[in-house]
Order: C-alpha cells, then structure tokens, then sequence
C-alpha cells in the first residue's frame, strides 16, 4: 500500500509600491493502492486534500471528496449504495475521483455505474 500526496508551493513576487512575497499553494490531490490478499489490486486517484484507505482480505475502503468507496468482491459501492457489479475474478479496479464525480475502471476498462453518484 502507498499513498502520496502532492503539494506545490510557489513563491510569488508582488510589485505594489514595494517588493512583497506572496505565497501561493497548489495542490494535487492524492492516490494510494494495494494488494488484496485474494490477488486483485485498487489503486484510487483523487483531486481531494484528503484521501484515506484501508484494505482487507477481499475489499478495499476509500475515503476522499466527502465520500466512502468500497471495492468489494463483487461490486463497487459509494456512499453505502451499490453502483456497479464486478466479476470477481477482476483483478484490477481503478478507482478515480474528480470535481467529487467517482468513476471505476476494472481490467482497464471502464465501469458503467447507476446515475448519480
């Protein structure tokens, strides 16, 4: 499991009468991912400050943009609501969260969800 958060911090001069420093902080958001001990790895992208994960057996819980993913054996779940089924032989499931819009890919492909989520 890793995870890495990215923040650029950028020294600006400002010319107003005189030479100030502004300090101004872009941030990236984050990822992190595992290995599930059933073989299949998550690796979870986010545009959000915060981003936390923890991994079990055979599932995976993301927490990041206000919302909790879960990468269950056989289905993608957010916020506690079911959006999507998944085989359970997948062995690779990206999750992606950005502007708090969440979407999936597993095996490289992209996971059609319920609306709404």
């Amino acid at each position: 499991m890793f995870r890495l958060h990215r923040c650029i911090g950028i020294a600006i001069p400002v010319l107003s009468g005189g030479i100030a420093a502004a300090f101004v902080t872009g941030c990236a958001g984050g990822s992190a991912g595992g290995t599930l001990a059933s073989g299949r790895t998550v690796t979870a992208n986010s545009d959000s400050l915060f981003l936390r994960s923890q991994f079990t057996k055979d599932s995976a819980t993301i927490r990041t943009a206000g919302k909790q993913i879960v990468v269950a054996p056989k289905s993608l779940i957010v916020d506690g609501v079911p959006v999507a089924k998944i085989e359970e032989e997948t062995k690779d499931v990206q999750v992606n969260v950005k502007n708090g819009n969440v979407t999936f890919q597993a095996d490289g492909a992209d996971v059609e969800t319920a609306a709404d989520h």
